[in-house]
């Protein structure tokens, strides 16, 4: 990646919508693995599915999870332009407008919460959400979040700290001491410009 081309740039939810499109899609790995994953350990009947996710992930979820139902928090509507994926609502899937940092309020808790790159957004308050999901899902519920995690190179944490992204190892901590940790894997992508986490935690 040229750093010197992207000097300028502005926070990720002002960058041109072509730069937001590839970001949402093969540049953000760890999202199909993080789906296999609950699918090796859980056959949810209720999903919560936040953040960033393609139309081709959340038919590999479908797929996976075919007797669940799902509420989706999609992104604002300046997300949406920018080629985020805006799911149709089915009698299996409800779509709610974001962001998400209060409880859905749902009548029966989610069995299972899939998180994909909306936590390391600086934007993003972190306690909120994770009090959210607290209430949101059941006792023993599996929280699944794949994220920003790190990068090793200097200039690549500058180039992601000026497109509003917190790749400094926070989350991990975090994540361990609200939710009871099964599963943690640290991932590097594209050459290890920047390294991803995979975390799976059941409520407390």
């Amino acid at each position: 990646m040229d750093m010197a081309a992207v000097r300028g740039a502005q926070p990720l939810y002002k960058l041109p919508k072509q730069i937001e499109r590839a970001l949402n899609g093969a540049l953000l790995p760890g999202r199909r693995i993080l789906i296999e994953q609950v699918a090796a350990q859980r056959t949810p009947k209720r999903v919560l599915v936040i953040g960033q996710w393609r139309a081709a992930d959340l038919d590999h979820m479908r797929e996976s999870f075919p007797r669940a139902r799902f509420t989706l928090i999609a992104p604002t509507a300046e997300h949406e332009t920018a080629g985020h994926t805006s799911p149709t609502e089915t009698d299996a899937t409800r779509w709610l407008a974001g962001p998400y940092s209060q409880p859905v309020k749902t009548t029966h808790p989610f069995d299972v919460a899939f998180l994909a790159y909306g936590l390391g957004r600086s934007q993003m308050d972190v306690d909120a959400i994770i009090t959210a999901l607290q209430t949101d899902l059941r006792p023993g519920g599996l929280v699944a979040v794949v994220d920003f995690h790190d990068a090793p190179l200097a200039p690549m944490q500058a180039w992601l700290r000026r497109c509003a992204i917190e790749a400094n190892g926070h989350l991990l901590p975090t994540l361990t001491t609200h939710f009871k940790r099964s599963t943690i894997a640290v991932e590097g992508a594209h050459g290890g410009l920047w390294r991803y986490l995979l975390f799976l935690g059941e409520n407390r």
